[in-house]
Formats: structure tokens, sequence, C-alpha cells
């Protein structure tokens, strides 16, 4: 069945139509719910745990981090706006990668309080606070991750219902319902640049050759670690 407004399955990790209505419609609360400013600057915030390969725990560990941000909120520690979104990826080399994508506009420093009580990986990238970048952000944050319908529900299991989406009180109460395709302004996004057939293989060439020679380099390395534990 393709899902379509009145009638969706509302499984958006597993369903790329759900995934896409909600999409547009956690974009649109955030653009509804900003209040842009002329000028000052926009953090941005990838959070993971440091301990790798355990789904269960990994997601447990950034719902503290959540759980405290809400607490922050509601005892007024945290007064400025701010918008993320937990999301998890997959990929063969890495397996399942939780993580907390968080865009914050003003003071950081009650967010910073909070992650240094945990053993986290925290990048952080600060901006111009200019609606184009903000909005991108979160288009990116809030995208679909095609894990196919078994890793979807291991997913969706690991999750236990709790909501991806934490917010300020900014982008509370909108009442933001089904957004179609139209209803998005996409002035935010660049155009992405052509290559050609000819420079695709050229980088993929160059990556192999790179790939080749760090394969070498580390046998060589283990080769000397060899020779020095056996003499």
């Amino acid at each position: 069945m393709v899902c379509e407004v009145g009638r969706r399955c509302r499984k958006h990790l597993t369903c790329p139509d759900c995934a896409r209505s909600w999409q547009r419609k956690e974009f649109k609360t955030f653009c509804e719910g900003t209040k842009i400013q002329p000028s000052g600057i926009l953090t941005y915030f990838v959070i993971k745990t440091q301990r790798r390969g355990n789904l269960y725990y990994s997601i447990d560990e950034l719902y503290k981090v959540i759980d405290d941000i809400r607490e922050a909120v509601k005892r007024s520690r945290i007064g400025c706006s701010f918008f993320g979104r937990l999301e998890v990826s997959f990929s063969q080399t890495m397996g399942f990668n939780p993580h907390l994508n968080l865009i914050t506009f003003g003071d950081v420093t009650p967010f910073l309080e909070i992650l240094m009580r945990y053993n986290l990986h925290v990048y952080r990238r600060i901006k111009e606070n200019e609606k184009n970048v903000s909005r991108s952000i979160v288009w990116y944050m809030c995208k679909f991750n095609n894990l196919g319908y078994e890793k979807g529900e291991i997913v969706r299991n690991a999750l236990n219902q709790r909501k991806t989406i934490i917010s300020s009180r900014h982008f509370k109460g909108l009442g933001v319902g089904d957004v179609s395709a139209t209803d998005v302004d996409y002035s935010f996004l660049k155009p992405c640049p052509i290559r050609y057939r000819e420079e695709v293989e050229l980088r993929s060439d160059y990556a192999s050759k790179r790939r080749r020679e760090r394969e070498a380099l580390i046998s060589k390395i283990e080769a000397i670690k060899k020779m020095y534990e056996t003499a």
C-alpha cells in the first residue's frame, strides 16, 4: 500500500513515504517556530556514545542526555531555543550508529554542562545564524535512513515508543499537520555540483589507490611488530 494523506502506516523508520511526510512535518514545525535574528550564531551538535556495538545501550545513554535537557528546560536552566533529533543510521563497517543531532540558538553553556556528565563523543560546529543554514541542517537531520524492514524494526523496538524529536517551547503546540511537498520552500537547499563520468571514475580510482596503499602500510607495520615480538 502506498501511504498517503489520511491512511498512513506511520512507520517512518521503514516506510519511505511516511518518512518523507514525517520529514516535511518536522521541518515545517521548525520553520514556523524559529525566530531568525539578523545577527548572532547558532551551534550544531552531533552527539554519540564512546561505546560502539550495542544499540540498546547507546540509545539509552543518549536518552539520559535528552531527559536531562528536558529537566533543565522545566527548571528554566535552558532558555534559548533548540531543536534536535535522535537518529539511527547503519553501515556495514560501523553497524548501527545512533546519534543525537542538536541545533541551538544562544548560550550553549547549559548543554555543555549536561554533556560533560557522560562519556560521549561530541562534535560541535558554530555557524552564522542565517535562515538557510539552520534550515539546511534541520532538513538533513530529519532525513530518512533506509535501514530496511528488519533493521528498522530493531531500531523501533530499541526506541520503545520514545520520541526522537526534542525541542524547546518555541516549537510546541504549532499544530502542523500532514504537509505536502508543495507546502515546503526548498530554496534553502544548495544545488548539487554536476560531476561528469570521467571525474567520477577519476575520483573512484584515486580512492581505490589510497585504500590499497593504506592496506599495504598496515600490513608492513604489522609485520614489523611481529618481527620484534618473536625476536
